[in-house]
C-alpha cells in the first residue's frame, strides 16, 4: 500500500507543476494584455501649466480652440479655461476641442486623465463630450504647496486629477472628437469659474471592466434643524455608461436615507447631498444605486469632520507706498477710517483691525477733534483694534532699537488714551527675526499674528507653519508669545471673493480648512486673517455675508473678531497643548534694501548713531535738569528710521518701468526718510554735545571727544585743524600725537569725555590741550 501511494504522488507532482506553470504563464500574459496603451498626451503631468498657451484672450467671444493630435503643439492649447465669456448675446460657454484618430477599431475601455489647478474660490464642473456622448464631472480640490503656478500664494491653491473611464462604443476608428467645456457648479451657479490645465492624456485599457460606483464623504458643513445638528454628507455616483433614472440609498448606523438619481447624461457623475444626523467616531457607510432593475453596492468607513469656528478678522493691508505715492496712501487709509466710523453705528457687530499704529497716528493728525473722539470711542468699545507695531517692518533689517521703538506710538496711545496694547501683527513679509518675540514679550505683548506672502521667501510656506499654528514662539531669552502664522493675508478675498458670498465660500472654505485637518491640529478654531488687499477702498460687506452664512450653516461658524479675540479663545482652551517653536529661518525680503544701496549704507550709519545721539541727549539732561526732552528731534529720527525699514521698496511697477514718475517719486520719498533721519541725528548729537560741554568749565575753543558707548574703548578721531596747530591734553599740556587723516591714540571710559583746548604757540605751532573725565564725575569741573 505504501508503494502504491508513493507512486500516485509521483504521478501527481508533474501535473501540479504543469498547472502552476500554466497559471504563471496566464498571469503574465494577462498582465501584458492588461497594460494600458497611450493613445495621446498633451503636456506633462508635472504640476505646472508652463507648456500650454498663456497668451490667449480669454474674454474674446470667438475663442474656440481646436487641438489636433499629431499636428498642434502644446502651446496651441490655452492653459486657462473659464465657464463663460460675455458676448453680444450674453454669456457664452467656451468649448475646447481635441481631434484625434484611432488606427484600429476601438476595443476595451479608454481612460481620459485630466489634471488641473484650481486657484479661485469658484470651481467649475467639466462637461465632456466624446463624439456626441455627454457626461459631467466634478473636481474635488486638494490643496498643494508645489509652486507650479504663480498663484501658489493662495491659501486655497490646489488641484485635482480626473480619471474617467469611457466605453469603446463611444469611439470610432479614425476620426474622433473630444470637447471639454467648463460649466458652473450647482453649489455656486452664479459665479464665473476657471481652471488651469496641467496635462491631459488618453489611454486604452484593453482588459479593464467598469461598473457604476459611489463614493461617500462627510463634508465640513453642518446644518441645524430644531434641536438636531446634521452633517451634510455627499455621495458621488460615477458611471461609464448611461443609467436610467433611479435612486440612491445611504445607510449609516442603522439610519437610512434615499434620494432620486436623475441619470440625465450619457455617462459621468451625479452628486447627492444627504443631511445626516451628526455622529462621532468611525462608522461604516453603505451606498446602493438602484437603476434599470439592477443594484450596485459599495461601502466605506467614514469619520465626521470637525465643527469649525472661523475667527475672521476684517483687515486691510498697509503698504506705505508701492501701490501709490506715500502721501496718497495716508489719505486713502484715512478715508477708510471715515467710512468705518460712519458704518459702525448701524453695524455694531463689525470689527476692524488696522495694519499699524501709523494709520491711527495719521488719522489723529489730519482729522478734527470730533473725528478723533469717534475713533477713540470705537477703539475703546472693541470695534476697531490698533496693533502695537508702527508698520510692517523688515524685522531682519531694522535694528533692535527700531523694533523696540516701533511699539512706542501704540504704547503712548495706551498710556494717554487707554487704547489696548496687547497684540502685534506683521503682514506680507515672509519672515520675522528670532528676537521679535522677545521684544514683544518685554513690552507686555502676549499675542502675535503673522500673515506671510511667500513670494521669494518660501521657508515659512514650505515649513507649513500655517498648519502648525497657533504655537508658542520662543525668543532667544526664553520668553514666549502666542503666535499664529497664516498663508497669506486678505484671506476672505482668497477664500470667499470680495464682496464675499455664500456660493463662493461654499466652494473655497473646504479647501481652506484642509490645512488644519491633521489629527495633530488641536483647536476647533482657525484664524482667517484679513479681507482686503493693500491700500484698497474699504468694502465693509463682511457683516451681511456672515449673517447670511451663519443662517445657512451651523458650522463652520464665522465669528467677526479681533486678533486678541481669537488668541484669548485658543489660549484659554488649548494653550497648554500647543507646541513651542524657537529660532527663525532667516530674512528674505530684506534684500529689497539693496535696490537702494547708497541710502541703505547711510541708513545703517543712522541706525547706530541714533542710539548714541539719544544717549548724549539723556546725559545732557542729567547734567542740567532744566533741559527739556527734544521730542521733535527724537520723533524725526525714529519715525524716519522706521519708515525706511518698512517693507515696501519702490512702486509696484518699478521692475518693469524703473524710470516712471511713480517709481522715481516713491523712491525719492524713501530716500528722504534717510536724509531726514541723518540730519536729525546730526542735529541732536551736536545740540546735546554743546549742552554737555556747557557743563564743563574749559577755556573757549576747547575740543571735546566723547565716548557715547557704555564701555571703555579706543577709536579713531577725525577733526579739522589748521595746518600749524597741534593738540595737547589738559591740564598737563602733553602733546597728543596725530597725523593728517590718520589715527590718534586715546581711551575713553564709559560715558566719558576728553577736553582739548588751544594753549598758545610754541615754536610757531598752535597747541590744543585736553582733559579727561566721566559724565557722572565731579572732577570734570576742576
Amino acid at each position: 500500500m505504501r508503494t502504491m501511494r508513493t507512486r500516485k504522488w509521483m504521478y501527481r507532482l508533474p501535473i501540479i507543476a504543469v498547472l502552476l506553470l500554466g497559471l504563471f504563464a496566464y498571469s503574465a500574459a494577462a498582465q501584458m494584455k492588461a497594460k494600458d496603451v497611450l493613445v495621446w498626451r498633451m503636456g506633462e503631468f508635472d504640476q505646472t501649466s508652463r507648456e500650454f498657451g498663456h497668451n490667449f484672450d480669454l474674454e474674446r467671444e470667438t475663442l474656440k480652440p481646436i487641438f489636433t493630435v499629431g499636428q498642434s503643439k502644446n502651446a496651441d492649447w490655452p492653459a486657462w479655461q473659464t465657464t463663460w465669456v460675455n458676448g453680444a448675446a450674453g454669456k457664452r460657454p467656451t468649448p475646447y476641442t481635441i481631434l484625434f484618430s484611432l488606427p484600429k477599431p476601438p476595443s476595451g475601455v479608454y481612460r481620459l486623465t485630466i489634471s488641473v489647478f484650481l486657484v479661485n474660490p469658484s470651481v467649475p464642473d467639466l462637461m465632456i463630450e466624446v463624439n456626441g456622448h455627454k457626461g459631467r464631472f466634478y473636481f474635488d480640490r486638494k490643496i498643494s504647496y508645489y509652486p507650479g503656478d504663480d498663484r501658489i500664494d493662495s491659501p486655497i491653491y490646489g488641484g485635482d486629477t480626473l480619471a474617467i473611464d469611457l466605453p469603446a462604443k463611444f469611439f470610432k476608428a479614425k476620426e474622433n472628437k473630444l470637447v471639454l467645456t467648463a460649466v458652473e457648479d450647482a453649489d455656486n451657479p452664479d459665479t464665473r469659474a476657471s481652471l488651469i490645465y496641467d496635462a491631459l492624456k488618453l489611454t486604452q485599457c484593453p482588459s479593464r471592466r467598469v461598473q457604476p460606483s459611489a463614493a461617500v464623504k462627510p463634508s465640513v458643513f453642518f446644518r441645524q434643524k430644531e434641536n438636531q445638528t446634521y452633517e451634510v454628507t455627499r455621495v458621488t455616483v460615477t458611471v461609464a455608461d448611461k443609467l436610467r433614472p433611479g435612486s440612491v440609498d445611504l445607510s449609516r448606523g442603522g439610519k437610512h436615507f434615499r434620494a432620486a438619481l436623475a441619470g440625465a447624461n450619457d455617462f459621468g457623475q451625479e452628486r447627492i447631498d444627504f443631511d445626516v444626523p451628526e455622529f462621532s467616531g468611525q462608522v461604516m457607510a453603505n451606498v446602493a444605486i438602484h437603476s434599470s432593475g439592477k443594484t450596485y453596492r459599495s461601502s466605506a468607513k467614514v469619520s465626521p469632520e470637525r465643527k469649525w469656528l472661523v475667527y475672521f478678522v476684517p483687515h486691510a493691508h498697509l503698504d506705505i507706498g508701492y501701490t501709490d505715492y506715500q502721501a496718497k496712501v495716508v489719505e486713502l487709509q484715512n478715508r477708510n477710517i471715515d467710512k468705518l466710523l460712519d458704518f459702525l453705528p448701524t453695524h455694531p457687530e463689525m470689527r476692524f483691525s488696522l495694519d499699524g499704529s501709523w494709520v491711527a497716528q495719521n488719522y489723529f493728525a489730519t482729522r478734527n477733534e470730533a473725528a478723533r473722539r469717534r475713533l477713540l470711542k470705537y477703539i475703546h468699545e472693541g470695534e476697531i483694534s490698533v496693533p502695537a507695531q508702527y508698520s510692517n517692518l523688515l524685522t531682519g533689517y531694522a535694528s533692535l532699537e527700531e523694533l523696540i521703538r516701533s511699539l512706542s506710538y501704540a504704547h503712548t496711545l495706551h498710556r494717554t488714551e487707554g487704547v489696548p496694547f496687547d497684540y502685534a501683527n506683521i503682514t506680507d513679509v515672509p519672515s520675522v527675526t528670532w528676537s521679535y518675540p522677545s521684544v514683544l514679550n518685554a513690552a507686555g505683548i502676549r499675542y502675535f499674528a503673522e500673515a506671510t506672502n511667500s513670494d521669494r521667501g518660501p521657508i515659512v510656506l514650505y515649513g507649513k507653519w500655517n498648519e502648525k499654528s497657533p504655537f508658542w514662539r520662543e525668543g532667544p531669552d526664553g520668553s514666549k508669545i502666542l503666535m499664529a502664522n497664516t498663508r497669506q493675508y486678505s484671506q476672505l478675498w482668497f477664500v470667499c471673493e470680495l464682496p464675499p458670498d455664500v456660493g463662493n465660500c461654499r466652494q473655497g472654505l473646504p479647501a481652506y480648512l484642509q490645512q488644519f485637518s491633521a489629527p495633530e491640529y488641536k483647536p476647533d478654531a482657525v484664524l482667517m486673517f484679513g479681507s482686503q488687499l493693500e491700500n484698497t477702498d474699504a468694502r465693509l460687506s463682511e457683516p451681511e455675508f456672515i449673517a447670511n452664512w451663519n443662517a445657512t450653516y451651523a458650522y463652520p461658524k464665522f465669528i467677526l473678531s479681533s486678533f486678541p479675540d481669537y488668541f484669548r479663545y485658543v489660549e484659554r482652551k488649548y494653550g497648554s497643548q500647543l507646541a513651542i517653536a524657537s529660532g527663525d529661518g532667516g530674512p528674505y525680503w530684506e534684500d529689497g534694501t539693496g535696490s537702494d544701496a547708497k541710502n541703505t549704507a547711510i541708513d545703517r550709519n543712522n541706525q547706530t548713531r541714533a542710539v548714541s545721539a539719544e544717549e548724549l541727549s539723556t546725559i545732557s539732561r542729567y547734567l542740567n535738569p532744566t533741559l527739556a526732552v527734544p521730542r521733535q528731534l527724537l520723533d524725526r529720527i525714529w519715525i524716519n528710521l522706521m519708515l525706511y525699514a518698512e517693507h515696501t521698496w519702490d512702486s509696484w511697477d518699478s521692475v518693469y518701468r524703473p524710470d516712471s514718475q511713480e517709481s522715481v517719486g516713491q523712491l525719492a520719498t524713501k530716500d528722504e526718510y534717510v536724509a531726514e533721519s541723518q540730519q536729525a541725528v546730526r542735529a541732536l548729537a551736536q545740540q546735546s554735545l554743546s549742552q554737555i560741554a556747557d557743563q564743563i568749565h574749559m577755556p573757549a575753543g576747547s575740543l571735546m571727544v566723547f565716548n557715547s558707548l557704555s564701555w571703555q574703548r579706543s577709536g579713531l578721531v577725525e577733526l579739522d585743524l589748521n595746518h600749524d596747530t597741534i593738540v595737547t591734553e589738559y591740564p598737563g599740556k602733553t602733546p597728543v600725537p596725530f597725523e593728517v587723516l590718520s589715527e590718534g591714540p586715546g581711551y575713553r571710559p564709559g560715558n566719558g569725555f576728553q577736553m582739548l583746548f588751544p594753549s598758545g604757540t610754541q615754536g610757531g605751532e598752535r597747541r590744543h590741550c585736553a582733559c579727561k573725565g566721566t559724565a557722572g564725575s565731579d572732577d570734570r569741573y576742576h
